[in-house]
């Protein structure tokens, strides 16, 4: 079982299949072979040299990563890991007629024809999970 350095680009929610907690983005951590595969072969991490001894592998709270680097470099050190500006979802259900518009258009519809949909067809069609 080989162990690979990762980092991750963006912050994850909800448990590892470890059940431990997902460490904050830009930050190195340690896992499987097969983990740091997956993970960066979806974009979600990228691969790291190992900390050097006297630093600390997860953050102190608060701290934040350094300046982002070009997506797709490897052998980083912590605090040039690219973190991506967080993708915008859908809007929510509360919200109005012209941000589900907005939304459907920036997916790809035509505006004419977003402008004539329900808000719940627009919901429906571009509300993901809902």
């Amino acid at each position: 079982m080989a162990l690979k350095w990762v980092a991750m680009r963006e912050n994850i929610t909800g448990g590892r299949a470890n059940n431990l907690p997902w460490p904050p983005a830009g930050f190195p951590f340690e896992v499987e072979e097969w983990e740091a595969e997956h993970l960066t072969r979806s974009g979600r991490a990228v691969y790291v040299d190992p900390p050097p001894e006297s630093a600390p592998a997860v953050p102190a709270p608060g701290r934040a990563p350094g300046p982002a680097a070009t997506p797709g470099q490897q052998g980083l050190a912590p605090e040039t890991v690219p973190v991506p500006d967080p993708v915008p979802g859908p809007p929510k259900p509360s919200d109005g007629k012209q941000a589900w518009v907005e939304w459907a258009v920036s997916q790809g519809e035509k505006p004419e024809t977003a402008r004539r949909m329900a808000l719940a067809d627009l919901q429906s069609k571009y509300g993901g999970r809902m």
